[in-house]
């Protein structure tokens, strides 16, 4: 092909037409940068399909993560409901030596459940849009969900964790039959502390307010905005 042009320009010299010779390169440098341009366009094309398969894949990885912490947090939740009778039998004086068959009893205040939500997909997404100064609507509600969520069960954990151990702590450096509790060998001055000492009514009860008052709202709400969120990933794939 530039043979071929090279020929006609050689040509239009050799006849001393100078001014269809110059016509002529004209269009020949209009037919490259169309050329160009065109390419430019089909790179551009194959780019954002490329972006587009990628954001499909993140978008699906962010399902499963989705789909998968809604089922651990409905699980925590069901093992807090569980446990408010235990907690509520302290709470309205109604505990007896006769409850702790149950060996739920044992460990009322000193065991939550980890919280927590996958952050694969969020990742992903945020590192493959982090340059960009647009994003799409859902792009904007997944960071909105889980700069939420995040923050708020990094909270709840240090929350509850801290209760846990403040109880520990304290039964620890103040009561002798600590080591026997830890150890699980002779439960019987534990059991007279649940019974007897209010510090015990007193710490079941900021457990409650912890988990009861504060956690499992955070929970439900998550199920209920993850729901939204699931929805509006269905929505982009459909």
């Amino acid at each position: 092909m530039i043979k071929f042009f090279r020929h006609i320009r050689k040509s239009l010299l050799e006849q001393n037409k100078m001014g269809t010779y110059f016509k002529y390169a004209v269009g020949e440098i209009l037919l490259v940068v169309i050329g160009i341009l065109i390419a430019l366009q089909v790179n551009n094309w194959n780019e954002k399909s490329n972006e587009q398969k990628k954001l499909q894949t993140i978008y699906g990885i962010i399902t499963k993560d989705l789909e998968s912490d809604i089922g651990k947090i409905k699980e925590t939740i069901d093992f807090y409901k569980k446990r408010e009778p235990y907690l509520k039998q302290v709470l309205d004086n109604k505990l007896t030596r006769e409850n702790y068959t149950d060996s739920t009893y044992f460990n009322l205040i000193t065991y939550t459940p980890q919280v927590s939500v996958s952050t694969r997909g969020f990742n992903l997404l945020t590192a493959s849009t982090n340059d960009k100064a647009f994003k799409d609507s859902l792009q904007i509600s997944l960071t909105e969900f889980y700069t939420l969520t995040i923050s708020r069960f990094e909270f709840l954990q240090n929350y509850m964790v801290t209760d846990i151990e403040d109880n520990l702590s304290n039964w620890k450096n103040n009561y002798t039959w600590y080591p026997d509790y830890i150890l699980r060998k002779n439960l019987e001055q534990f059991i007279d502390y649940t019974l007897d000492n209010p510090n015990y009514k007193n710490r079941v009860a900021n457990y409650y307010f912890v988990h009861y008052g504060v956690s499992i709202n955070y929970l439900e709400d998550f199920v209920s905005n993850a729901d939204i969120v699931l929805k509006q990933l269905k929505n982009y794939h459909d």
